[in-house]
């Protein structure tokens, strides 16, 4: 692959970053027929069934969103992009803390320089780790540096579970002259189960990297958010290497295109030129609706388009 093209990658490469054990299950779910899937899937998912669909609102205002478009509906190819570029800053953040007893802390600077600098000389050794232990603060810096830097490596693809919400179409739909996707989770379970619901609280996730469970409070921070974007009914695929990438999806996952209420005439040529594209490829062919306002209440209603060609 040339450094200059934009790496593509498959549920292989999600399941082989994430967990192992899922593969048999998944492939067993696949070769179930798709109406069983769902019931199938929840069992094992507890508390926190999978919804029949989940939506990915997109712009569709530059030139640039053209292309992005194009890479659902006719290369059947999700983006995966990197958390320094989300409008959030505190999305996928923690704090990182570094409290414990003097000894204790003592034992685990001496452990991590005997692993990293077994060479150092001892006196240089003694003199940093003193300098450490003397402000709780410079090693939580680290800490944190280390985190931020390995979160910008990590891909994410974020869908919703509501398609008829005003801010969202606002948001992320520009200003409702964008379009939103429909897929239903059960026609790729390889690719869309591992779109997880985000949660949210008003508590800041920090980590005593001393005491905590640092993976499971780690993976506690990339799956929560404020709780004043709970409005968005989140989902997310994470894969920890796979910023600004392409994951590619079952064609037949994408069922349905939703166009926004405000979008304008040559953007509706554009879409409609895609979906030419798109039969050309022998892809399932998708449902149109269009988003409208409702006269009577803050709403927005979902309506099925016949013809659209």
């Amino acid at each position: 692959m040339r450094s200059n093209e934009t790496r593509t990658l498959t549920y292989e490469n999600l399941l082989s970053a994430q967990n192992n054990f899922l593969d048999n299950f998944l492939k067993e779910l696949d070769q179930q027929p798709i109406f069983k899937r769902r019931k199938q899937l929840n069992l094992r998912s507890g508390n926190k069934p999978y919804p029949h669909f989940t939506y990915r609102y997109l712009p569709l205002t530059k030139e640039k969103d053209e292309k992005s478009i194009r890479n659902y509906l006719v290369e059947s190819r999700l983006w995966l992009s990197s958390p320094s570029s989300f409008n959030d800053p505190f999305d996928m953040k923690c704090g990182y803390t570094f409290e414990e007893t003097f000894q204790n802390k003592r034992k685990f600077l001496d452990e991590k320089f005997q692993q990293f600098y077994p060479d150092l000389p001892k006196h240089i050794k003694e003199e940093t780790i003193s300098d450490l232990l003397a402000s709780n603060q410079i090693v939580a810096e680290i800490l944190n540096e280390k985190y931020q830097n390995e979160i910008a490596q990590h891909g994410v693809c974020s869908f919703s579970d509501d398609a008829r919400d005003i801010l969202m179409w606002a948001h992320y739909g520009s200003d409702n002259k964008g379009v939103c996707l429909q897929f239903q989770i059960t026609r790729d379970v390889f690719i869309f189960t591992h779109a997880t619901a985000i949660g949210y609280s008003d508590k800041f996730p920090t980590i005593n990297y001393l005491k905590d469970n640092l993976g499971k409070e780690a993976a506690r921070a990339m799956w929560q958010k404020f709780k004043n974007w709970k409005y968005e009914k989140e989902r997310r695929i994470i894969h920890p290497t796979g910023a600004n990438s392409y994951l590619q999806f079952n064609p037949s996952a994408l069922t349905a295109l939703i166009l926004g209420c405000k979008l304008e005439s040559n953007s509706e040529e554009i879409i409609k030129s895609l979906l030419r594209e798109r039969k050309q490829k022998n892809y399932p062919p998708l449902k149109i609706f269009r988003a409208t306002q409702d006269n009577k209440e803050y709403k927005i209603r979902i309506k099925r388009v016949n013809d659209f060609s």
